[in-house]
């Protein structure tokens, strides 16, 4: 709610809807749960870490189709009404979606993409049919970092 950062939001949101007029491509990355919801609605894609927070799945839920609908895209589902934490298999979507990011591992995250093309289907006439993400999200891994430590932080000897 500053000055600077309501500048920096506005200049930010101003460069997105221009971004096809002028080449640019923005990717946000922030550890802040306080990001701008404005921001977050103008997003295409959203990847997803592990985080613990629960201010982050209540600004998630507000503007993201999948984490609304809270619907994965793979295997994970299967399983989810026999999780062990107790949180999943209730009824309750925010619950069983805030216990998949918290169970995250290192190098994995949640996509929300509504555009995004994710498979394909047989429609009639054996015409190949593109299936969109819509309001489900898919479990993804990260690759490895390719730093030279690793990623490891530097201890001082």
């Amino acid at each position: 709610t500053s000055a600077d950062s309501l500048t920096l939001t506005n200049t930010l949101l101003s460069t997105i809807r221009l971004q096809r007029h002028l080449g640019a491509r923005i990717i946000i990355s922030t550890q802040e749960p306080t990001i701008s919801p404005a921001l977050l609605d103008l997003s295409s894609v959203t990847i997803v870490h592990r985080f613990t927070s629960p201010d982050w799945l209540h600004s998630l839920k507000r503007h993201l189709a999948g984490a609304a609908a809270s619907k994965l895209l793979d295997n994970d589902n299967a399983d989810s009404d026999s999780d062990s934490d107790g949180l999943a298999g209730k009824g309750d979507i925010a619950k069983e979606l805030f216990a998949k990011v918290v169970n995250l591992r290192v190098g994995e995250a949640l996509l929300f993409g509504p555009s995004a093309m994710v498979g394909l289907d047989a429609g009639n006439d054996d015409a190949v049919v593109l299936k969109r993400l819509g309001d489900r999200f898919l479990k993804i891994r990260v690759r490895m970092r390719l730093t030279v430590d690793g990623g490891k932080s530097v201890m001082a000897a």
